[in-house]
């Protein structure tokens, strides 16, 4: 688990790194350009040739649609699995669990639209979904990796309270602004932290088995 967060984060580097050259490179070409959420189409609009800008403004949708397929996917398993199961309705069985895994994709689905209507630029959507993946899902992640006494009672109340502060100053502060995701890391560590001492600590068992050797003697 270890292995694949610190993995993951060297691979958001190099993704940093070059939406960074991107946006240098526009801020430079393009001096006068009035958004800079449109950097990269303003960009590639500027300095591709018809054939190659087709390919990659292709290349573009077929990759965010691929994410959001699958973001939806994962995020209706989730919720079915790691919530209703758990917290709602306990007595699933299999073939409700497939329902409820359908309708939950649905609503997400839905949700999606009214979202993509609302907002009208992938990359101001981008930059929400970021701030609530950084956000909400962090520090949960990052201490419940180091700090083993971190329950998972405290780390679902984190993100949900994360979440719902990250939404409340989008509209303080504009949905462009990077304000929210600080705000969230520390309503999320406040939370996590406050639960877990106030939570008291589970007893483990250990059970230890003796191993004994017996000694066989052989006559000849």
């Amino acid at each position: 688990m270890k292995q694949s967060a610190v993995s993951a984060g060297l691979y958001s580097v190099f993704y940093a790194v070059a939406l960074s050259l991107v946006g240098m490179c526009a801020l430079i070409l393009l001096p006068n350009l009035d958004n800079s959420q449109s950097a990269f189409t303003s960009l590639a609009l500027t300095i591709l040739p018809p054939g190659l800008l087709g390919l990659v403004l292709a290349s573009v949708c077929s990759a965010l649609m691929s994410n959001a397929s699958g973001a939806i996917f994962a995020s209706a398993t989730l919720i079915t699995n790691d919530i209703i199961k758990v917290y709602i309705k306990k007595d699933m069985d299999g073939r409700s669990v497939i329902k409820t895994s359908r309708i939950v994709t649905i609503v997400l689905g839905l949700l999606s639209v009214i979202f993509s209507l609302w907002i009208q630029n992938i990359l101001v959507a981008l930059d929400m979904a970021y701030a609530i993946l950084s956000g909400a899902i962090f520090v949960p992640l990052v201490v419940g990796l180091y700090w083993k006494r971190v329950t998972s009672e405290a780390a679902f109340y984190a993100i949900i309270s994360s979440t719902i502060i990250i939404f409340a100053t989008f509209g303080i502060y504009g949905i462009s602004s990077t304000w929210p995701i600080i705000y969230g890391l520390v309503t999320g560590l406040v939370v996590l932290v406050g639960v877990t001492v106030l939570t008291p600590a589970r007893k483990t068992k250990i059970f230890q088995t003796r191993s004994t050797r017996e000694t066989y003697s052989y006559k000849k």
